[in-house]
């Protein structure tokens, strides 16, 4: 995950963001994305019906709510309205790898807030990027 010239890949940030989604009880994920025809890689045969999104949720009681989601398609934003059960309130800390270019650019980090407000937050996703979203614990909540 290291390059020669001893900079970090995109395998690198991704592994390194994975670690926060290792522990804690998965949650159900109902998600209606789009699909996108996928084209012939190696063995992997091409399919007309690839979902742009796809997402896991974990809830990790004192360490709060994680939400992961990648957008797949190489060229296309994608629209990800997230309704949260249980929590109707809140600021999620939201943040993305991304690249300007397929792979011709190094991947970046963008952070932002997102506010949580009865139990929903609209979230745009750029092109084929990996968000990870977090929602802290309420105080004096169990």
């Amino acid at each position: 995950a290291i390059s020669h010239d001893h900079k970090p890949r995109p395998q690198f940030h991704v592994l390194e963001a994975w670690r926060n989604f290792t522990s804690g009880q998965v949650l159900p994920v109902a998600m209606t994305p789009p699909t996108m025809a996928t084209g012939k890689c190696g063995f992997v045969p091409a399919y007309n019906d690839t979902p742009q999104l796809a997402a896991l949720a974990l809830d990790q009681g004192g360490g709060g709510l994680r939400v992961l989601v990648i957008n797949r398609h190489p060229t296309q934003a994608a629209n990800l309205r997230l309704r949260l059960n249980g929590r109707s309130q809140g600021t999620l800390a939201m943040r993305t790898l991304l690249s300007n270019d397929y792979f011709g650019e190094p991947v970046q980090w963008q952070e932002k807030s997102v506010v949580l407000a009865d139990g929903r937050a609209e979230i745009q996703l750029p092109k084929h990027a990996l968000a990870m979203l977090h929602l802290p614990m309420r105080p004096g909540q169990a």
